[in-house]
Parts: structure tokens; C-alpha cells; sequence
């Protein structure tokens, strides 16, 4: 999200403090919003926001640098990996 003010711009975290629309569902369980696919290539490779964080943390040097990674991360991050976002 942006904030706007006199000295500018900048991204901040909505957590709880986000627009209505953002909770017009409610609020989801952390597992079901960990688990959801956020991009989807077109070659049908998917990852969720848990495969983000630990293919990062656990292969791509946040803890060591694995020399095989799997396809979707791989495109993803390596491949000029053309996505959907989804929200």
C-alpha cells in the first residue's frame, strides 16, 4: 500500500490497518493464505507465497545456495519467468 504525505511516498504493510475493501471477505486462516498460489507461469508452474520465502531462504542463498532448483522457481527466478499474479 502507499502513503502519501508532505516529504513524499512510501510502501507500508497494510496489516491490520488496510482499506475496508481489503477485509470485505473477512479474514482468511495463515495457512490457507501461506499455501495460496500467487504466480502461475505459462507453462502451468505454480508457487505459493510458502514456496517463494523457502526456495529463497532454503536454496538461494539465504541459508546456502542449492545447485538444483526446481522448474517453476527456477524460471521464476532465473528464466525471465512470464507470470499471473494472482491475488
Amino acid at each position: 500500500m502507499m502513503k502519501m504525505g508532505t516529504g513524499g511516498g512510501e510502501y507500508v504493510a497494510p496489516l491490520g490497518n488496510g482499506s475496508p475493501q481489503r477485509y470485505s471477505n473477512g479474514k482468511i486462516p495463515f495457512t490457507q493464505w501461506w499455501d495460496k498460489i500467487v504466480l502461475v507461469d505459462g507453462k502451468g508452474g505454480k508457487l505459493t507465497r510458502k514456496d517463494l520465502v523457502l526456495k529463497v531462504c532454503n536454496k538461494d542463498g539465504g541459508a546456502h545456495v542449492d545447485p538444483k532448483l526446481d522448474e517453476p522457481y527456477h524460471d521464476f527466478s532465473r528464466a525471465n519467468f512470464q507470470s499471473i499474479f494472482e491475488q
